[in-house]
């Protein structure tokens, strides 16, 4: 056996194998998208010069769709981002695993708020580290549970905010708490934000970069959900001083950069279609969401 021997399968591919093709009338094992990018996004990319597009990018991305991205964070998040402290990647799964590897050892602890999201504990077992898992708090952030993660030497804890899979929303104070624990004991926060546009209930989204200037901190979003770029694979990190070699070593090995075409859509769609094309899409979910709620009422489960 190899390397994979001691890690979980992807559970959404384990499932639908064994559903065989049945027919599914509510999907909630994976965050699809109900929309794609805008027309005049994709018309705008297509009048692009397609020979420059084969081509390669730097490890790092397009330097300016990196500094769109920067724009977007201070902008949007009130990151104070710069330019050369973010990197392109394919995908937000695929930033996060390069962070990962930049940030705890090998044999390392990581703390998992529970529910977590499942490709973060197999990032953790792939790359030899040890998860511990963090029991749900209830509809808070369990911060005793993190303080005692700490205790025992968790280097990295991971925040998913708003939660993967439970959609909830944790609060600026609950973000600046769990800030303070991990700047206290020297751990990296590693600050996943793929939803951070699909806030229900007058919640809001708080970036913990936001909250400490981005020391220890590493921040990581997605074009997936946001625009409807899933088969697209961009996404992008910030990312504190020291790491960025790390970063590339990983980067240039695995994956060399996001396909330079995708790159180019999102940079067209950060600078004409932020933030206002995903914020169009929360009513939309939120009138599927108060539908289904009802639904589950009915039926006893609400």
């Amino acid at each position: 056996m190899g390397l994979m021997e001691d890690v979980m399968p992807p559970p959404i591919v384990k499932l639908k194998r064994e559903l065989g093709g049945e027919r599914i009338e509510v999907d909630l094992s994976q965050g699809v998208p109900f929309f794609s990018p805008p027309k005049e996004a994709l018309e705008a990319l297509f009048k692009e010069d397609l020979h420059a597009l084969s081509r390669y990018t730097p490890d790092e991305g397009l330097p300016s769709l990196r500094e769109a991205v920067a724009e977007k964070l201070r902008s949007e998040n009130g990151i104070h981002a710069a330019e050369g402290e973010v990197m392109i990647t394919p995908g937000a799964n695929y930033a996060f695993f390069i962070a990962l590897s930049a940030t705890v050892r090998r044999g390392g602890r990581v703390a998992l708020l529970a529910p977590y999201y499942f490709n973060h504990l197999m990032a953790v077992q792939i790359l030899g580290g040890v998860p511990h898992i963090v029991p749900w708090g209830g509809g808070r952030l369990n911060l005793e549970g993190v303080e005692e993660a700490l205790d025992k030497g968790a280097e990295a804890v991971v925040l998913v905010n708003p939660s993967n899979p439970t959609g909830l929303t944790f609060t600026r104070q609950e973000v600046k708490a769990l800030l303070e624990l991990t700047e206290q004991r020297g751990a990296y926060l590693l600050s996943d934000e793929t939803y951070e546009h699909f806030t229900f209930s007058g919640r809001k989204h708080t970036s913990p970069a936001a909250l400490s200037g981005g020391n220890g901190v590493v921040s990581i979003f997605s074009m997936s959900k946001s625009f409807g770029m899933g088969g697209w694979r961009v996404g992008y990190l910030h990312y504190p001083q020291g790491i960025e070699g790390d970063l590339l070593k990983a980067q240039d090995t695995v994956g060399i950069c996001s396909p330079n075409p995708s790159q180019r859509l999102a940079e067209i769609l950060l600078r004409e279609h932020s933030p206002h094309y995903p914020r169009s899409m929360v009513p939309k979910l939120e009138r599927s969401l108060e539908g289904f709620t009802r639904a589950l009422d009915r039926v006893g489960v609400g």
